[in-house]
């Protein structure tokens, strides 16, 4: 030990001996003391290197936070511009065209009303197909859907107007100064023609009741006589003229049950003389003529009022003709089922001889000197040379003319007193045709060698042969 440590350690017991245990202590604490200072200042450092770690997440969260404010933004932005557009088409009419009725105003609409409404439409067409094949499929018929709205809008001297809305086409027609969609031009209208109809109704029964049930209802009567007058002249020329086989036919005319409750019993008046009625019966007739004409508006919305009358009065829309067949089990009516049963003979003569009769009809209306022609190809094969005679006798009866294509059929029968007749013949190896004319005068037939008048030279002499 070298003597400044001896000099130190003698001052050391020398100061433990004057400080005593005190220091001791004092040495104690400033040792704990500074155990203390080291661990807080380790603390310090953790704390700021965690207070760093938090700055850098706060700077990252508040990146976050300013990103969805401007996605909040956008969205807001983006629903308010969906709301402002889903309200537009509400106004313009479309909710209510699609018969999805809202009752308040589009534009008075909150948010929160409008996602009410968007949600109530998704739910009513839930079913719609919305898929891109049906959405180009509508897009391609556009035009022709529209080409045909004007064809039916002009022809009341109505225009539309076609405009883009939000990806959608909007419609709108031009009427009492303000542009409407169709389906509130369908309402205005519907409620003026409401009007009107309440100012036409009485005017409407007193024309009814004053010239229909007049001028009119006599005409029906006079021409619904002569239509059952001009069936039962039929049925009495056809039933004079059985088939060998017993079956003979007739013609039911009637009034159509099916059309409405109402038509047999107004045909059963109308036949009766017009004097003859009652006041109650003229009242019945003039109701149900009224709504007939109702019936026949309400279902040809485009037609004049002249087409609606014509169409309504036609007396011929009320009845229908039945072909009854007789044979040994009594008269029913020829259908499909019961025309299978005859033979081909019966089979030729049910079909022939109402479309003989049919023909004459349509042609009743037309002049004396009028061609009152009928074509008929092979039309009696299957069918007796009795029977044939006795169709032939329906011809001149019904006042027909004809023009028979046959192989073998010349018309040649007693019922019919003049038939002109060309007979053309070939011979196999001969690239012609051999044409004679015969003329049968009711009894005999007999060959007419006159020539042939020059156009008919003409158009043969310009005819070629395959």
């Amino acid at each position: 030990m070298t003597t400044r440590q001896a000099k130190a350690g003698e001052h050391l017991a020398t100061l433990r001996k004057t400080v005593g245990v005190e220091a001791e202590v004092i040495l104690r604490q400033l040792a704990a003391a500074e155990d203390v200072r080291r661990k807080f200042k380790e603390e310090i450092s953790g704390a700021r290197s965690e207070e760093s770690d938090a700055a850098k997440a706060m700077a990252r969260t508040e990146e976050r936070i300013q990103s969805r404010r401007e996605s909040i933004r956008a969205e807001s932005e983006r629903r308010q511009q969906s709301c402002a557009a889903f309200q537009r088409l509400c106004a313009l009419g479309l909710l209510k065209t699609a018969t999805l009725e809202v009752q308040d105003d589009p534009s008075a609409w909150s948010v929160s009303r409008t996602v009410e409404v968007a949600r109530q439409t998704e739910s009513a067409f839930s079913q719609v197909n919305a898929d891109d094949a049906a959405w180009n499929r509508i897009q391609q018929s556009i035009t022709s859907t529209i080409q045909e709205l004007n064809t039916a809008l002009s022809q009341h001297a109505f225009t539309s107007t076609l405009r883009p809305e939000d990806g959608l086409y909007c419609v709108t027609v031009p009427y009492q100064g303000r542009d409407h969609t169709v389906h509130e031009l369908c309402e205005l209208l519907a409620e003026e023609v409401s009007q009107r109809q309440l100012i036409l109704d009485e005017r409407e029964r007193e024309i009814i009741e004053n010239h229909l049930i007049g001028e009119v209802a006599a005409k029906l009567h006079e021409q619904i006589h002569e239509a059952h007058e001009l069936v039962r002249r039929m049925n009495e020329e056809i039933q004079l003229r059985p088939m060998s086989t017993g079956m003979t036919l007739k013609f039911d005319w009637k009034p159509d049950e099916e059309l409405s409750s109402g038509i047999v019993e107004m045909c059963k008046k109308l036949l009766a003389a017009t004097g003859t009625w009652s006041p109650s019966e003229r009242t019945a007739i003039g109701k149900y003529l009224q709504e007939h004409i109702k019936d026949v508006r309400a279902s040809r919305e485009t037609g004049t009022w002249q087409e609606h009358l014509a169409e309504a009065l036609d007396y011929r829309r009320w009845h229908r003709f039945w072909v009854m067949r007789k044979q040994e089990s009594g008269w029913k009516r020829l259908t499909k089922r019961t025309h299978g049963t005859g033979s081909g003979g019966e089979k030729a003569v049910a079909l022939m001889i109402p479309q003989f009769a049919a023909a004459a009809a349509h042609y009743s209306s037309a002049r004396d000197d009028a061609p009152r022609m009928i074509l008929l190809d092979e039309a009696f094969v299957g069918i007796d040379p009795d029977m044939r005679g006795k169709c032939m006798e329906l011809i001149k009866v019904f006042d027909l003319d004809f023009l028979l294509t046959s192989e073998s059929e010349w018309g040649c029968y007693a019922g019919l007193p003049g038939v002109a007749i060309y007979q053309l013949s070939t011979r196999s190896g001969f690239d012609a045709v051999f044409l004679t004319r015969w003329i049968w005068n009711g009894k005999q037939r007999l060959e007419d060698r006159r020539p042939l008048p020059p156009a008919a030279l003409g158009s043969m002499n310009g005819a070629t042969l395959p």
